[in-house]
């Protein structure tokens, strides 16, 4: 399921699915996609769930906005 939906672009959807399998593998390449396409909150939500601490930091300390 999540993957269909990353093909599609449905980003939200395809971290809820991650969130539900705990497929953090998953959510850190959904993040990665999500910071290519300038979606910031949403490569926030994954990287927070697949416990990326690293990414989170890097999201916050370099985009004030998020």
């Amino acid at each position: 399921l999540a993957d269909s939906c990353v093909k599609e672009g449905q980003y939200n959807y395809a971290i809820k699915a991650c969130q539900l399998t705990n497929n953090n593998e998953l959510l850190n390449k959904i993040g990665e996609r999500c910071m290519k396409e300038g979606l910031l909150n949403a490569a926030l939500d994954a990287y927070s769930l697949a416990g990326n601490d690293m990414m989170v930091q890097f999201i916050r300390e370099n985009f004030r906005a998020v």
